[in-house]
């Protein structure tokens, strides 16, 4: 199963460790995580195996090498999407997903014959749980929902 987590990441305001994890990165290291073996390049690649570690903890991961991070959302979900779906799979989604999930579905539906199920929401914006569980179908390959949309 792919689980894919929004950071929210065109949210105005961070919390200040963000600002100063981020200013006391490009301060101290600059450099790329697994591109170079100078000091830096191993600090780098060491705070990255930390986040992914870390990260595969709070999810419950056991291998930690399965947790990518990637630059933002539509990048994230190009890469679930197009690297998931195979011939005749089947996806669900909300009637509130963002075009960076609907269009390469799009394309998927051409290429690769997939059919794709919008659940509805309500005027909130609430989809109803038992509404997505009752999508489910054994081709079932990939569940795209927001978290929050706004």
């Amino acid at each position: 199963m792919e689980v894919y987590l929004d950071t929210a990441a065109t949210s105005i305001k961070k919390p200040d460790c963000v600002y100063e994890a981020i200013d006391n990165f490009m301060r101290t290291i600059g450099a790329s995580p697994g591109r170079s073996v100078h000091k830096r390049g191993i600090s780098a690649s060491r705070i990255m195996g930390d986040a992914r570690e870390k990260t595969a903890g709070i999810l419950g991961v056991s291998d930690s090498s399965q947790v990518v991070f990637t630059l933002n959302c539509t990048e994230a979900l190009n890469l679930a999407i197009k690297g998931t779906l195979k011939q005749g799979d089947h996806v669900v989604t909300t009637s509130l997903e963002h075009n960076s999930a609907m269009r390469p579905l799009s394309t998927m539906i051409e290429e690769r014959d997939i059919t794709v199920t919008r659940v509805r929401s309500n005027a909130e914006g609430i989809t109803d749980p038992d509404d997505l569980k009752n999508c489910l179908r054994p081709d079932t390959a990939l569940i795209i929902m927001p978290h929050a949309s706004m």
